[in-house]
């Protein structure tokens, strides 16, 4: 049986999935699969760091904060050096990665998209420059701070 919070983040992230994955992208089986893996079994990563501070100054859900990431997550990843974008993937957290991030990369390329993703989510447009700074933070923190620069003017 599910619990109530687990149904909205389920809700959440197939409301997310179903606006930025193309029509013919998978179907409805794609996108249960997609959300039942994010608030599956493996939801201890959800309480990583990054989103605890993400939720915690914020004031956003947890699923908020891992869309928010996950959108400006694949925005980044279309828009760094292979050397920057494997850098990035090494240190985020998977649940943030994958497979989130892997439903929207073809479709987050700019920052439109991201805010798409984040009205998707209820968050306000404004809400992405506010995720910025906690997100390089997050980074810069654990070894990603030669990306700090870059992620700056990508998501600027």
């Amino acid at each position: 049986m599910f619990k109530i919070e687990e149904v909205i983040k389920l809700l959440s992230v197939m409301f997310l999935v179903a606006i930025v994955t193309p029509v013919n992208g998978g179907g409805l089986g794609s996108l249960l699969k997609t959300g039942e893996s994010i608030i599956g079994e493996n939801t201890v990563g959800l309480n990583s760091d990054l989103l605890n501070s993400l939720t915690s100054q914020l004031g956003v859900t947890e699923s908020q904060a891992a869309g928010g990431t996950g959108a400006l997550l694949a925005m980044a990843s279309q828009n760094l050096s292979d050397k920057d974008s494997s850098l990035l993937n090494s240190i985020i957290p998977a649940e943030l990665s994958s497979p989130l991030t892997s439903q929207m990369l073809n479709q987050i390329t700019d920052i439109a998209g991201v805010q798409q993703a984040f009205s998707a989510l209820g968050l306000d447009v404004s809400m992405v420059q506010q995720f910025v700074p906690i997100i390089i933070q997050y980074l810069t923190a654990n070894g990603g701070s030669s990306l700090a620069d870059s992620l700056t003017k990508i998501w600027s």
